[in-house]
């Protein structure tokens, strides 16, 4: 069916006009979530896009029954292996050497990866483009970008991880992470896909049954177009062949005759972290979803993340008010900062008052997230009852949950721009940029040049770290952008393995990759709940008093830059005239004690009337404002006094 054909020696393709028109298949529906199942026509004029072949009805049946009968056979053979055997599987193989693991995992799934991060080299691999020369082994590579050798090797509990939970959980429950993880590899048409207009079903005891498309369950993701749907089936049914086969190979020659033995497993997969065995680290389900069991919305967790989070800026605004030295070294690591050290004064001045007030709004937001949050649990409680698979989602939950993740795209986003803002004047990541005075620009400006690149398999191998954080400054809706949770794995796994790597990174870059992480961790658990919620946008919300959509609705009001830089210039000046002599408990270091507090005690006086002016008509009530402003008088708190007084009483 396929019409396109290589040109010899090139890497161009042409095609039959004619045979290109008869080739293309129309989905049943163009909105943004049908084009997670089918590809739309003008995609089809592309080579990459175009569908390898149109399946009858019965093909297509035949095909999901296969996969759906194989998934289930091996997974109730591993489930009896598994029941007999599993003490004697996990002492063979935690006594192999990985080298030995290797050579094992080899032979039994020889289409495995060898290396970790399969999509990010693949990106930029020439064969992407070859789709006459595609191969059943590099399918198996994209369809389960996760799983490789290297991976499994190193650490015997990832292998174990990884059979109780597909073993443990049906595919059905799988199925939004499996289809997920196609994401990249389906935008990008680097895997061959079939047509068929019918749908699958993706929950439940039906799951696998090829139905006709139909609007509510199509978008609310109960059912998935066939094209997209069969890779789905294809790579569960590849994982769990290949666990079969492995499994085999470690157990091959044992004595079946003996007792069965199991208590190790039992006593294993029963630890609900399944990492605190004292041979392990804890891993993040969010980094690590395939070796942990499979995703489940859980707004109490997603009101910890919060809640962590909103605590951590809130100890890191306490400090910044009440600890001289903890604030000198924040102004140090700006100061640190290349756009700094060119900066005029005054400049200088409004960008920091404007970094610090940005602190605040962080603060800020995991509050309003937090509240959010918990107005989404309060629904779904309420409604609890009404909510099952294969049905719609009552009503005022599915609007919850779509304004959560409304608020959780636009905080991921920010965050995203906050890190890609922070990186060129980072002293870490200098040498990829210049930052130059010029004639014609504004006083107090510069330009900013990117002197290396960014998305290349050069900038990938010479300088991971900064690949990693220009990546993560993606949109999280573009499906041809790499997953932050990806990212955030290789982030993890790179700092690991370079100590001097992490030197690169400041406090505060630290806290904006925390934030970032956290709210797109929150954004994915929403993506990923089953029934889904309808797209929302910001206009269905704009009678919503709590105080996100508030905020939303007025956040272009910012800051008037002269007030930034009166507030800038005297914290400068104040501090400078402050510094401590190294004279301990002199009378002079005494006085520059009180007047360092009574700098910051004016600075954030300052700051203070600044926010309640950016949030002045903005529906935010009189009690509102005082709570949101309560958080930057931690210097008028009685803590901070008795603390004040007993530190002036040792000198």
């Amino acid at each position: 069916m396929r019409p396109f054909n290589r040109f010899p020696g090139t890497a161009s393709f042409g095609a039959n006009i004619s045979a290109l028109k008869q080739s293309i298949c129309s989905p049943p529906c163009r909105c943004e979530d049908c084009q997670t199942g089918f590809y739309m026509e003008e995609e089809q004029w592309k080579p990459e896009f175009s569908y390898r072949r149109r399946l009858l009805d019965k093909e297509a049946e035949a095909i999901t029954n296969d996969y759906i009968e194989h998934i289930a056979q091996n997974r109730e053979y591993l489930a009896q292996r598994l029941q007999s055997r599993a003490d004697l599987l996990m002492s063979r193989w935690r006594k192999r050497s990985t080298e030995k693991r290797q050579a094992l995992l080899t032979e039994a799934a020889p289409d495995i990866a060898l290396l970790s991060w399969t999509l990010p080299r693949y990106s930029y691999d020439p064969e992407r483009k070859l789709i006459d020369a595609r191969t059943l082994t590099r399918r198996r590579q994209l369809l389960a970008p996760w799983l490789n050798i290297e991976v499994l090797k190193n650490n015997p509990m990832v292998l174990y991880a990884l059979l109780h939970y597909r073993v443990a959980y049906p595919p059905q429950d799988w199925a939004a992470f499996d289809c997920r993880q196609l994401t990249l590899s389906w935008a990008c048409g680097w895997i061959d896909v079939d047509y068929s207009p019918k749908c699958v079903v993706m929950y439940g005891p039906r799951y696998g049954e090829l139905v006709n498309w139909s609007e509510g369950p199509a978008h609310r993701s109960d059912i998935l177009g066939f094209p997209r749907a069969r890779l789905v089936l294809e790579v569960q049914g590849y994982i769990m062949a290949v666990l079969r086969s492995v499994v085999d190979k470690i157990l091959e020659g044992a004595d079946e005759t003996l007792d069965p033995r199991a208590l190790n497993w039992a006593a294993l997969t029963g630890n609900a972290g399944f990492g605190h065995t004292g041979e392990v680290e804890f891993w993040s389900p969010y980094t690590n979803q395939a070796f942990s069991a499979p995703p489940k919305l859980e707004l109490n967790y997603l009101l910890s993340l919060a809640k962590t989070r909103l605590d951590s800026t809130a100890d890191h605004l306490w400090n910044l008010q009440c600890d001289v030295a903890y604030m000198r070294r924040y102004l140090k690591v700006l100061g640190d900062m290349t756009i700094f050290k060119l900066a005029e004064k005054e400049h200088a001045a409004s960008r920091i008052a404007d970094e610090l007030l940005r602190e605040v709004f962080d603060h800020f937001w995991w509050r309003w997230l937090e509240i959010e949050c918990r107005h989404v649990a309060e629904i779904q409680h309420r409604f609890q009852d009404g909510i099952h698979p294969g049905h719609p989602l009552p009503t005022p939950y599915d609007r919850a949950l779509s304004g959560l993740e409304i608020i959780l795209v636009d905080q991921v986003i920010y965050r995203a721009q906050r890190l890609g803002g922070q990186i060129p004047f980072s002293k870490g990541f200098s040498r990829h940029w210049t930052l130059k005075r010029e004639s014609g620009i504004p006083k107090g400006m510069s330009r900013l040049t990117r002197t290396t690149p960014t998305n290349t398999q050069e900038s990938l191998e010479n300088d991971q770290l900064d690949w990693i954080l220009t990546q993560l400054q993606g949109h999280p809706g573009r499906q041809t952008h790499f997953e932050h949770s990806l990212l955030f794995n290789m982030l993890q796994s790179h700092l690991a393995s370079n100590s001097r790597e992490k030197s690169r990174l400041d406090e505060r870059m630290y806290g904006i990759l925390s934030d970032l992480s956290t709210c797109h961790e929150m954004l994915v658990a929403i993506l990923l709940n089953r029934p889904q919620n309808k797209n929302g946008n910001m206009d269905d919300y704009s009678a919503e008093e709590r105080g996100g959509w508030k905020r939303l609705r007025n956040h272009s009001k910012i800051a008037p830059q002269r007030d930034l830089e009166a507030a800038g210039s005297k914290l400068l000046d104040d501090f400078a005239a402050t510094k401590l002599t190294g004279v301990p408990k002199s009378m002079k270091t005494l006085q520059c004690f009180r007047d360092a507090h009574v700098a910051m005690k004016e600075f954030w006086s300052s700051m203070r009337v600044i926010v309640k002016n950016m949030l002045a008509n903005s529906a935010f009530s009189d009690h509102e404002l005082r709570s949101l402003l309560n958080v930057m008088e931690a210097n008028e708190s009685p803590e901070y006094i008795k603390a004040m007084e007993l530190k002036i009483r040792s000198y």
